[in-house]
């Protein structure tokens, strides 16, 4: 952990959804209990079935939210920037923590304890709305990241984010250039999958000569015929 010598101002609150509406007053009260630390590339802030509660609002960085499986293998769920917030089922139901959270860039968290996080909520009732409504957002995304996962192929998945990154990119003459490109276990956390997996799609990708893998680039050269190999179930139809 480095030891953070300056504070985020506190006007760097604004860049949570979560405050969004919230008194000034109310801001001020949790901003004045956070704690402020600094994590390297590769630190573990949060172990999964640890017995800590404490809250955290990401201040700068990117962190993987991730599990191990029995077999040792890493599964990644999702990726947390700066503006997210995370900790609060442990803060909430003082449970163990059910995933682990590992700093994948540099990083700034500010933590507040859950005795003095339910202080801020109840002296709050508009923060306690953002954070039911956030919540009750976040179990509708995953219903339909669960819905997704149960009904369509690994392969189909793949091919659908890099076609959303290269839209992101911008087509031009039927081409896009994605730079950087997220690495493999990024894009695995990002569609539930494995990094492996991820590996193989994109090596049939190259194979079929939709894409060219450059160093920290991919050339998507035929959108079209991307989209029509998504139209037709995602790579080859494998669970992969």
């Amino acid at each position: 952990m480095l030891n953070i010598k300056i504070s985020p101002r506190f006007e760097t609150l604004n860049i949570f959804h979560l405050f969004q509406d919230i008194p000034e007053i109310d801001r001020r009260l949790l901003f004045d209990h956070l704690k402020f630390s600094g994590y390297e590339k590769g630190e573990i802030i949060i172990h999964h079935m640890d017995s800590s509660t404490d809250f955290y609002l990401l201040f700068a960085g990117t962190l993987l939210v991730h599990q191990y499986s029995a077999a040792g293998r890493e599964v990644s769920y999702r990726q947390l920037i700066a503006g997210n917030y995370f900790g609060e089922l442990a803060a909430l139901d003082s449970a163990p923590r059910s995933v682990s959270i590992m700093a994948i860039t540099p990083a700034t968290v500010g933590c507040i304890s859950a005795e003095k996080f339910h202080s801020v909520l109840k002296a709050s009732p508009a923060l306690c709305r953002n954070l039911l409504g956030d919540m009750a957002a976040r179990v509708r995304d995953l219903s339909g990241r669960l819905f997704t996962l149960t009904t369509v192929t690994v392969p189909f998945r793949i091919d659908a984010e890099i076609l959303k990154l290269a839209i992101a990119a911008g087509i031009q003459d039927n081409q896009a250039t994605i730079s950087p490109m997220p690495n493999h276990s990024e894009i695995a956390s990002l569609i539930g999958a494995q990094r492996e997996a991820v590996t193989r799609e994109i090596s049939r990708l190259a194979d079929a000569g939709l894409i060219i893998k450059q160093p920290k680039n991919i050339i998507v050269k035929d959108v079209c015929k991307l989209i029509e190999r998504i139209e037709n179930g995602g790579g080859d139809n494998l669970s992969a």
